[in-house]
């Protein structure tokens, strides 16, 4: 079916040509016309002939005379017959072809006819490239026909483009553009009314539902498709290994067990002559050895497994060598299981060289360098498999060159996930990774850890760190390089993108409102196929934005792989970093503090951490819970202290400014309300200036963003200020916020009352340096409701936050639980705040429950007025804090009040000090240079004058 929708392009294409305007850009036409002539009779010759080879040199030479001429229907048809002549060949003459159209891209989209020719060929390019593997150059040629062809495209070429993308996307790792592609895909199958293509949009469909932790839309998927009536039968059993495949996952061995049992008949009751019956036969038997293998019946498994490789065949009408090797892995695993680490790392070398090219060599007894790897997630399993492999081998044998090797697998699949990374469109499937991501940092970090206690050589406690850092915040890290980007003017395709990404946020919030309104059916299709057409063009531009990241990657600093400049440049502003790494069962810390050199690693009990934080959470939270129990409140405090938090031991009594990074539950404790373990126990915020980060690397990142051109120095946003609007009560504290950020400058800007809309605020959010809004929020732990900010007219979702590009160098949320959001492993909580920090904000202060108006309004009075004096937004925020609590009265001296703002970023809103001591050593270089020419020439002058007698 493929190769006849293939072969029929050309003539299909060619129904639609319409004659070509010739004209000549600066040449003889009568030339060129003569050369055309005896070339014409050179290819008739050489058909006669049937000489391959001279025809192949002959069809570029005739093309170019075309092109000259500008007959672009001619230059085209020269290089689709090359293409043709040697597709079954001669890859590399064939690829020619197809490459040589494509270079005159903007010549070919000059009229209707030229524009579907140009599409003709990015689709044929795009499934080449997919039968190489080549799945990243694949998809975006699909994607570029999908945006030539539109609405003229051929249906059933629309429903095959969109199938091999949609796998292609799959295999990258971006589920949810695969996503994208397959449920469009299906809708195209549906139109067709064709129960093959039905039934094989519903299996890719139904897969990239189950790999996005979607088994419900899976298995209705497949419920849906079987009971349709012609489905053939290989494709019922395909349907029924995929519900098999959900089950499993699902730890539902005996119901994943009835749906291979259905499967396996189905296929075995074919011809032997059925079209891929062997490959089928090898893709369910798969299956069954992981639904024994789950069930813990290794024996089983294995035999299972080794009858899915006994009939996979690979190549072009067969299994791809991706599909084997992850048999190969899962029976690795199974060994592994079984304690036969030898047997297991035999499969993982088989893996590897299964998925690599056969002249590479590639495989475990010859690792990669990073040269040699591509986007291919079964890289990363198989690396991933073999690391836990050697450490169990390290576990026997007590040979630290064994978990040397490990480490080094940890490194290659980290790579191999930064590569794959670098191609997502969506930022949900960067998120859906993320567990996978955090557990081969703990396996780096226990690795590590082993290192050190059999060498203590202080290299491996540093590269721990570095592997704690690799897994965290990596979505706000990318859309950093972004940001980093866009400041040096390469801006078009982001600025494009992050509109369109606004608008598909705008239609998803009208959706939302319109869920349940039978009587706006009409409008709910107009939103959903409008909403379909800018993620097209959404998924455009991000390629576009990721190109453009890829191409300046080698001019942007690498901090991943350099500790002593993490740590050099963390202390230059900070005196302590303290970052936390929450694995399976221990919580990890960190410690650098000025004055020791060395990283400090620490393991604390998950379990333990995690109870006390939720016993302490009820005390913050709760307006009287305080209150109601004085002395449980100290009692907790103090003893999660003394649990988490360093006893600094070289120069303690220096340490005032500290940058903590949270994670797992931690991120929702203010570190501050914490009490020390003295005799009358005080708080942490009198010992220690507080500041959060998301990591150490985003963190610098920030300060790396060049200082922006504002229009004003504040710009604030007070909805609430003095009406209540939209049912939502006044905020009359907002008014005493205002006017002491007038205070502080003279140019402030204050959007009030009915005039502070959501269209004002997209407009109006980056002019000043500092960014208030003194507003209501709302968050929430769900997936289908994003935490929302509320203005005069409309709530301004998280999504829509993601669309804006700020240079802001503080941003305040005077609302409520603007810091918490749905949290996600590795990536941290989806919060507001970390929406304004993700579109570039410096600082955010952000809060981590319900705000009490009276004290914020006292709390942010007294803030700006020390940040007017200092220009240090964590101690300002600390006096602020301490003024409060000293004049309140007893009953509102509860953490309650005062401790839901927390600072996140460097700190600094005058300057850094990292900066600071840049700018005054430049500055003191400058003047030494300086002063020794002005010594220098005054010393030539006066001896010039010595000489000559002449004054000046």
């Amino acid at each position: 079916m493929k190769w006849l929708l293939i072969g029929l392009l050309p003539v299909l294409f060619s129904c639609a040509r319409k004659k070509e305007q010739i004209s000549v850009p600066g040449g003889d036409i009568s030339v060129l016309r003569t050369h055309i002539a005896e070339r014409t009779k050179q290819i008739d010759d050489a058909k006669q002939r049937k000489d391959t080879a001279r025809l192949t040199q002959l069809y570029p030479l005739q093309a170019d005379d075309y092109r000259k001429t500008g007959n672009w229907a001619q230059f085209y048809d020269q290089y689709m017959t090359l293409y043709n002549l040697n597709r079954f060949t001669n890859p590399e003459k064939m690829m020619m072809g197809l490459d040589s159209i494509i270079a005159y891209e903007n010549n070919l989209v000059t009229t209707d006819t030229l524009r579907s020719r140009l599409a003709e060929a990015f689709f044929i390019r795009a499934d080449e490239l997919g039968m190489q593997e080549r799945f990243t150059r694949s998809v975006d040629d699909y994607e570029k026909y999908f945006e030539l062809a539109g609405d003229r495209a051929n249906k059933s070429w629309m429903n095959y483009a969109l199938n091999t993308a949609g796998n292609g996307w799959l295999r990258i790792g971006d589920k949810q553009q695969a996503i994208t592609c397959l449920e469009k895909a299906k809708k195209y199958a549906e139109i067709l009314k064709s129960p093959e293509d039905i039934s094989v949009a519903s299996i890719n469909l139904a897969n990239a539902y189950r790999e996005n932790n979607e088994p419900g839309k899976a298995i209705t998927t497949v419920e849906s498709a079987l009971i349709i009536p012609g489905i053939p039968q290989e494709r019922r059993a395909y349907l029924n290994a995929v519900l098999a495949e959900v089950y499993n996952q699902q730890n539902k061995p005996a119901e994943a067990t009835v749906f291979v049992n259905k499967a396996l008949p189905l296929l075995h009751g074919l011809p032997q002559t059925a079209e891929n019956k062997n490959n089928q036969l090898s893709v369910v038997y798969s299956v069954k050895g992981d639904v024994l293998s789950n069930a813990k019946n290794a024996t089983g498994a294995l035999e299972a497994y080794r009858r899915a490789i006994e009939h996979a065949q690979v190549g072009d009408s067969g299994l791809h060598s991706r599909e084997v090797a992850k048999i190969y892995i899962a029976m690795g695993r199974v060994h592994l299981s079984l304690a036969q680490t030898d047997s297991a790392l035999v499969y993982y070398d088989k893996a590897l060289k299964a998925v690599f090219p056969i002249k590479t060599g590639v495989g475990l007894n010859r690792l990669p360098d990073e040269r040699q790897l591509f986007h291919e997630n079964t890289i990363m399993e198989a690396f991933d498999a073999a690391s836990e492999a050697y450490v169990q081998q390290y576990n026997t044998a007590k040979d630290t060159a064994l978990l040397q090797k490990s480490l080094q697998c940890v490194r290659l699949a980290f790579k191999v996930e930064e590569l794959l990374r670098r191609f997502y469109i969506y930022d949900n499937s960067k998120y859906s990774d993320g567990y996978e991501s955090k557990s081969r940092s703990e396996q780096g970090i226990q690795t590590c850890r082993m290192l050190w206690a059999a060498t203590k050589e202080k290299k491996w406690l540093n590269e721990a760190f570095l592997f704690a850092e690799k897994s965290r915040a990596n979505v706000l890290r990318d859309k950093m390089k972004e940001n980093l980007l866009f400041s040096s003017g390469a801006d078009s395709s982001i600025i494009a993108a992050r509109q369109t990404w606004y608008k598909i946020n705008s239609i998803e919030d009208e959706l939302q409102h319109l869920k349940n309104d039978t009587a706006e059916t009409a409008r709910v299709q107009t939103l959903t196929k409008e909403k379909e057409k800018l993620e097209a063009e959404f998924a455009r531009n991000k390629n576009q934005v990721n190109n453009l990241l890829q191409k300046n990657t080698h001019s942007a600093k690498k901090q991943d792989d350099d500790f002593s400049g993490l740590q050099q440049r963390m202390l230059n502003s900070n005196d302590a970093v303290i970052e936390y790494f929450a694995g399976d069962s221990l919580l990890y810390r960190f410690v650098w503090q000025k004055g020791k050199e060395d990283v400090e690693l620490v393991t604390l009990p998950l379990h333990t951490a995690d109870s006390l934080v939720r016993a302490l959470l009820p005390y913050l939270t709760e307006r009287e819970k305080y209150n109601t129990n004085p002395d449980g409140y100290p009692a907790l405090a103090t003893q999660l202290y003394q649990l988490i938090f360093p006893a600094f031991t070289v120069q303690a009594e220096k340490i005032e400014e500290v940058v903590v990074i949270p994670d797992g539950i931690l991120q929702s404790l203010p570190f501050e309300a914490l009490m020390t373990n003295t005799a009358k126990p005080e708080f942490l915020l009198n010992r220690f200036r507080i500041k959060s980060a998301f990591s150490c690397t985003s963190y610098l990142q920030q300060l790396d963003m060049p200082a922006g051109t504002f229009e004003m120095e504040a710009m604030a946003f007070a909805p609430f200020m003095e009406n209540s609007v939209r049912m939502l009560p006044v905020l009359r504290q907002s008014k005493t916020e205002t006017d002491a950020l007038g205070k502080m400058s003279s140019t402030t800007q204050v959007i009030a009352n009915k005039n502070a809309t959501e269209k004002k605020f997209m407009d109006l959010a980056g002019k000043g340096q500092i960014l208030h809004i003194a507003s209501h929020a709302f968050a929430s732990g769900s997936d289908s409701v994003q935490p929302r900010i509320e203005f005069a007219d409309s709530s301004l979702s998280l999504g829509k936050i993601y669309a804006l590009q700020l240079n802001t160098k503080l941003v305040v949320l005077s609302a409520c639980q603007t810091g918490i959001g749905r949290l996600e492993t590795a990536e941290g909580a989806l919060s507001l705040a970390r929406g304004f920090y993700y579109a570039g904000a410096r600082n955010v202060i952000n809060s981590l429950w319900e705000v009490d108006d009276e004290s914020a309004g006292f709390i942010f009075q007294r803030f700006y007025h020390h940040l007017k004096k200092n220009g240090n937004i964590s101690q300002s925020l600390a006096l602020a804090r301490r003024e409060y609590i000293a004049q309140a009265k007893p009953e509102k001296q509860s953490p309650y009040y005062w401790a839901s703002f927390a600072s996140v970023g460097d700190g600094y809103y005058a300057e850094s000090s990292e900066k600071a001591r840049f700018r005054f050593m430049l500055i003191g270089i400058f003047g030494v240079i300086g002063t020794g020419v002005l010594i220098y020439v005054f010393r030539r002058k006066n001896e010039e004058h010595r000489i000559t007698g002449k004054s000046y």
